[in-house]
């Protein structure tokens, strides 16, 4: 599951960003534990970058405490 969930790239212009949004943020409020402003910026600008609107999701490193959360935000956001 988690090889061909992220094997699919996404047209961020089809994404739905006004139902991403809140999902992220709450996906980042339950791994840190309190609202990171900065970091939720940084995530969003990424996503709205229009120089390169499809994404191909990335896992490298260490710093993802829950993978399968790349899964799911990537599910949804192809699937929405």
């Amino acid at each position: 599951m988690l090889t061909s969930s992220l094997a699919s790239q996404v047209d961020i212009r089809k994404v739905e960003m006004a139902v991403m949004k809140p999902w992220i943020t709450k996906k980042v409020i339950e791994l840190l534990g309190f609202e990171d402003d900065v970091l939720l910026e940084y995530i969003f600008s990424l996503l709205e970058d229009n120089e390169n609107p499809v994404r191909a999701a990335s896992t490298s490193g260490s710093a993802v405490p829950d993978p399968f959360a790349v899964v799911r935000a990537w599910e949804k956001m192809y699937s929405s």
